[in-house]
Parts: structure tokens; C-alpha cells; sequence
């Protein structure tokens, strides 16, 4: 499974923003998902039932992506920049089902190193009051 990071126009971005002010659920996210995930398959059971597992584990692991999403607004962008290493960046931002969007200035030194290095890596965190608590 795999989320898409995409630069959206003001347009886009409005129209999430919008959707999330008016308590509505962004695509993807169905009430009542979550919860355990599926028990593992024991050795020697049919492929088919792997399959069935392993299509109700996605399902489990996408409905727990989007809760985290639906939670927290705010990431740690990685890029690359033009010696090799790498700059992490806090930016906001809004989500559309495993689609993220975020804004910056198009001359930006993150824009650059988009432009120059499309491959990037996020890091959505929270706040914890234990630290023996934290799970992810």
C-alpha cells in the first residue's frame, strides 16, 4: 500500500479543507473500521485463504493510515537536495483518501528539491503525555 503525495492547486486544497470544517469524511474512510487486525494464517492453510487474509489485512492497515491522517495535520517532508542530503521540513497538510496535499512557494528550497528529485519521505507524529504509550 502505497500514499500519493501530490502538489494540488488552491482549488483542490479549498475543497478538502472545506469537507473537514464540515465534519465530513474524507473518501476512503469508512465509520466503524479499525479495531484488531486480522489473525495471521496458520502454515499449511490454502492459498486462497492467505489471499483472503491478506486482502483483510490491507483493508486494516489502510483504515488505520486514515484514521492517523483524519487525526493529525501535520508532517515531516524529506527531500533531497542538490549535494545529496537530505532536508526535513514541517509542513500542514490536508488529505483526500491516501492522497496528500501541501502548499509551499513554488521557489522554495523543498519546491527545488521536489522539482530536481521527485523521491521523498514523509513522517506524520503526535504528541504523547506518556511515553511509554507510543505506538506506530
Amino acid at each position: 500500500m502505497q500514499a500519493h503525495i501530490e502538489a494540488g492547486d488552491a482549488s483542490q486544497i479549498s475543497a478538502i479543507c472545506e469537507r473537514a470544517a464540515n465534519g465530513d469524511e474524507p473518501p476512503g474512510v469508512q465509520a466503524g473500521e479499525g479495531g484488531d487486525p486480522p489473525a495471521t494464517p496458520q502454515a499449511g492453510v490454502p492459498a486462497q485463504s492467505r489471499h483472503r487474509w491478506k486482502s483483510r489485512m490491507d483493508k486494516w492497515i489502510k483504515s488505520k493510515i486514515l484514521e492517523i491522517l483524519q487525526r493529525h495535520h501535520s508532517m515531516t517532508l524529506a527531500t533531497i537536495r542538490p549535494d545529496g542530503y537530505p532536508q526535513a521540513t514541517t509542513v500542514n497538510y490536508v488529505h483526500d483518501g491516501l492522497t496528500l496535499f501541501f502548499a509551499t512557494d513554488a521557489a522554495s528550497q523543498k519546491a527545488g528539491n521536489i522539482k530536481r528529485n521527485n523521491k521523498v519521505s514523509i513522517a506524520i507524529a503526535s504528541e504523547t503525555a506518556n511515553l511509554y504509550k507510543l505506538c506506530g
